[in-house]
């Protein structure tokens, strides 16, 4: 989905930590900056349910929300999408995506 921050390991959970001036783009949307993401796993080390959240061009020009404020939006969204998700693991796969309001936009299921 995008070129990916500074990775790191919790548990089960793979997290990718973005910094202000590094925002992933998402190239599936026309004006859309990844913010936060993690890769939840199960036992075996497959990945199960992968949560993005996203910052649109109008979040950080429009309604004027610096950057290093939506990485911290979005981390604490992710936080709570984590503790959601990690419970209840899907058999195939499943890719979540939440905008800046902490609104699921997108599910995909595999």
């Amino acid at each position: 989905m995008s070129s990916r921050g500074a990775g790191r390991w919790d548990g089960n959970v793979h997290y990718y930590d973005y910094k202000p001036d590094a925002l992933g783009r998402d190239t599936s949307r026309i004006d859309a900056w990844v913010v936060a993401e993690a890769f939840i796993y199960d036992d075996g080390r497959t990945e199960k349910v992968a949560i993005t959240v996203l910052a649109s061009g109008e979040d950080l020009e429009i309604d004027k929300v610096p950057r290093d404020e939506a990485v911290r939006i979005g981390e604490a969204i992710r936080e709570q999408a984590v503790a959601n998700h990690r419970d209840q693991l899907p058999a195939g796969h499943r890719a979540v995506v939440y905008n800046l309001r902490g609104r699921e936009i997108e599910t995909q299921e595999e």
